[in-house]
């Protein structure tokens, strides 16, 4: 995590603090995700497993975002 993200307004409009233990898990389970994408995958025959994006949110909170041609996906911790 970029430690600017641990003080309140990071972002210079008053966003709030991002917790490193909110980052950790937001991390932990877009790792596990892509660990399991790309085992069901590779039992396929494919081999290339989505990328994802882990962003701050202005609330402190986390997103993990993957977007595709077939789907998209947003969770927020």
């Amino acid at each position: 995590m970029n430690a600017s993200y641990a003080k309140s307004n990071w972002d210079g409009e008053g966003a709030q603090a991002i917790e490193e233990s909110t980052w950790q898990e937001a991390v932990a389970f877009a790792t596990d995700l892509e660990d399991t994408v790309r085992s069901k995958l590779l039992w396929i025959g494919q081999s290339v497993v989505p990328m994802y994006d882990i962003g701050p949110c202005h609330d402190g909170s986390v997103d993990v975002h993957w977007k595709t041609q077939w789907f998209t996906l947003l969770v927020n911790f």
